[in-house]
């Protein structure tokens, strides 16, 4: 009875599937479910005394136990499906007699397809000891619908193609996969994750993938490039990297939820482009990071938060540091936000061995880790230390938004080993720099002692300040605000420092063409340049401290000034070279001003300058000042003490106001381009004592 209902139902429905242009399918004994083409099929019939059913296609023949055949259905899927459960795994191929081959052992599942088409896999279920692996010579898709496998010798994911493969999570599913500690070798096949690709990897979709890696990566490709279009992604208990990419690494929407024993998202020898997403990255392991490329990394959007805490490794006598974001080549960051903390030892908030070009986004990086000191490979004793922004190169900030905090002992905030360049015509950056920990020493001891300092923003190259507003902050001894191992030249923006020693300083000059900067050095000199000093323009005010520091200080260098409004105060200054300039200025001795107005008119009552002193202690004091109002041949009066009032003011200098009260301190009548009056006087011409502290960059 069985035989001939088969036959009946068979030659009925084929008759009408025809028509429809469906499928056959055949359902299995065993759980397997295979579909044909219905045009394909030339003949079905029985065999063996009709105990074995034959379905004959265009070019393949088939045959069944009568006995193992369920049932019979026609249908539309495309859509391989496997289903993992306690009795084992489900599979229902509608290509069966097309080139896609499936083999099931106990729950691992293995795809061989030669289909000339994409084909789409679709896997649910659970299973605690199971797996997934494909080999196919086109590129396919894997929907991932509320799957929790885990394969106990061996990634839960296996994809042995070099081809591309989509992976979609479904929405509204939760897929959870997990590796086994151990692998088990299959031939020369590598097997490096719990998502394990030999080729691309494409994820998409808006469900979500929990994924623990116990032996190595979370998700791998082996020699291709891995790309996040969407979906909710959690990878702990990570034993090597979280994504390993063999190329590019690309993170256009998606949120990520790391912790790792290896790196968080590393693209390799490939680069890394984030777009977008929302990515939360630890990475705890010693030298470890968050984000890594050897090749460039492209930021241009999302928000990422990555926390670092890996200790320091020194390997052939050369550390190797726990780092946020780390390249071997260029970082760009254009766009997003992007908070880092780090308290690894000597640990990098944004590191690059070639440049980093800042053109937009928003930067918040705290480092905290303490520096060290260590033989270097010449075995001399050396020294590292955090850094908030590193490069080997140069490093330009052209736009954005960026605050660097750096609390280790002589830590920077930001550092290039060549040049350093801020802001252009069109861009104004806001940087906030702050330094707050001690510096220490390296070797050797009183003159000859080599210490390690904090530095705020420093250069090994040229420092060049286009636009933007910079405030930098140096809490320590040995911490300058800016600082160029070359030429320091200001173009224009608002720079405000704070600092124990100089508020700026350079190796073989200081050129300020425009803008307004604001110094202010507690223990050393506002402005101190190893070189000459060039100021054309702009609005400058120095503050340095006692005797011998200054608010100017170029040693016996040049030291010109043609245009602008300039204000030094400190224990001496340096004096403006009078052949060299071309704009009259004063060297004014007096007691200690301390928080008190300043005022310069001329003889017909003009205003020349309004200035509320620094409140700060000089036993005495030294004020260097001009104004383009100052000329020769004019008598001028300078009142103090009294009050300013007015409402476009820079660190006590007024643009407008009104002085009123105070007492007359004196006058003076410029015959020359630099005049000196009161108690005291400047070093002589481009001169005055020079300061400095012994120390490293």
């Amino acid at each position: 009875m069985r035989k001939s209902l088969l036959v009946i139902g068979v030659a009925a429905s084929v008759a009408a599937a025809v028509v429809a242009q469906e499928r056959l399918f055949v359902h299995l004994g065993d759980r397997m479910t295979l579909g044909a083409d219905i045009e394909k099929i030339d003949n079905i019939h029985f065999a063996d005394s009709e105990t074995t059913a034959v379905l004959e296609l265009a070019d393949t023949t088939a045959q069944y136990s009568i006995s193992n055949i369920q049932e019979l259905t026609f249908g539309e899927s495309k859509v391989v499906t496997v289903t993992y459960d306690a009795d084992g795994v489900a599979i229902v191929n509608p290509f069966a007699f097309e080139g896609v081959h499936i083999d099931v052992t106990g729950s691992d599942v293995i795809v061989t397809n030669i289909l000339a088409q994409p084909v789409e896999f679709r896997l649910s279920g659970t299973s605690t000891d199971g797996m997934f692996k494909v080999y196919s010579a086109t590129d396919f898709g894997i929907t991932l619908a509320g799957l929790t496998l885990t394969n106990g010798d061996g990634p839960a994911i296996n994809l042995q193609s070099s081809v591309k493969a989509t992976i979609t999570l479904a929405d509204g599913t939760v897929n959870t996969l997990s590796d086994g500690a151990t692998y088990t070798a299959v031939g020369s096949e590598k097997m490096k994750g719990t998502i394990h690709a030999a080729k691309d990897l494409l994820f998409e979709g808006n469900g979500s993938l929990n994924i623990t890696g116990l032996s190595k990566h979370g998700i791998c490709s082996n020699s291709g490039a891995v790309t996040f279009n969407g979906g909710t992604y959690t990878l702990k208990n990570i034993a090597s990297d979280g994504v390993h990419s063999a190329t590019d690494l690309v993170v256009n929407g998606g949120t990520f939820d790391v912790a790792t024993q290896g790196d968080g998202f590393d693209g390799d020898v490939g680069a890394l482009h984030i777009n977008g997403g929302n990515i939360t990255i630890a990475a705890t392991a010693i030298s470890s990071k968050a984000v890594k490329a050897d090749a460039d990394i492209n930021i241009a959007g999302g928000t990422l938060v990555l926390n670092c805490s890996g200790d320091v490794e020194i390997v052939a006598n050369d550390p190797s540091y726990c780092t946020a974001i780390k390249s071997k080549a260029a970082i760009n960051i254009s766009g997003g936000n992007i908070t880092i903390t780090n308290s690894g030892k000597g640990g990098k908030g944004i590191s690059a061995d070639a440049d980093i070009n800042i053109t937009g986004g928003t930067i918040n990086v705290t480092t905290s880790g303490n520096g060290a000191t260590y033989t270097n490979t010449s075995n001399v004793t050396d020294s590292y230390s955090a850094a908030c922004i590193k490069s080997d190169a140069n490093i330009n900030i052209i736009d954005g938004n960026i605050t660097c905090l750096s609390k280790g002992t002589a830590g920077k905030a930001i550092a290039a080993d060549l040049t350093l360049n801020i802001g252009d015509a069109d861009h104004a950056p806001t940087i906030t720099a702050t330094t707050q920990g001690a510096r220490f020493l390296v070797s050797g001891s009183g003159m000859n002692a080599d210490y390690a300092n904090p530095k705020v923003i420093k250069s090994e190259g040229n420092m060049t300040i286009n636009n933007g507003h910079i405030i930098a902050t140096g809490k320590t001894e040995g911490g300058e605000g800016l600082e160029s191992k070359a030429r320091l030249t200001i173009n224009g923006g608002i720079i405000e420092v704070e600092s124990v020693d100089d508020g700026i300083n350079a190796a073989s000059a200081i050129v300020v063409n425009g803008g307004q900067t604001y110094l202010n050095a507690s223990n050393n000199d506002g402005m101190d340049s190893n070189g000459t000093i060039t100021i054309n323009g702009g609005l400058v005010l120095s503050c340095g401290s006692n005797t011998p520091e200054e608010g100017f200080d170029c040693d016996q260098n040049t030291f010109a000034i043609n245009g602008g409004v300039v204000i030094g105060v400190g224990g001496a200054t340096s004096t403006p070279t009078a052949s060299a300039s071309k704009q009259c200025s004063v060297v004014y001795g007096t007691s200690s001003l301390s928080g008190k107005a300043f005022h310069v008119e001329d003889s017909a009552g003009n205003t020349i300058i309004n200035y509320i002193m620094p409140t700060k202690s000089l036993n005495s004091c030294t004020i260097l000042f001009t104004a383009p109002g100052i000329t020769t041949s004019t008598t001028y009066k300078i009142m103090t003490g009294g009050t300013i009032t007015g409402s476009n003011s820079f660190h006590g200098y007024y643009y407008d106001g009104t002085y009123s009260g105070g007492t007359q301190a004196t006058t003076f009548t410029p015959s020359s381009m630099v005049t000196q009056i009161g108690s005291s006087s400047g070093g002589g011409p481009g001169g005055g004592p020079g300061g400095g502290r012994p120390g490293r960059p």
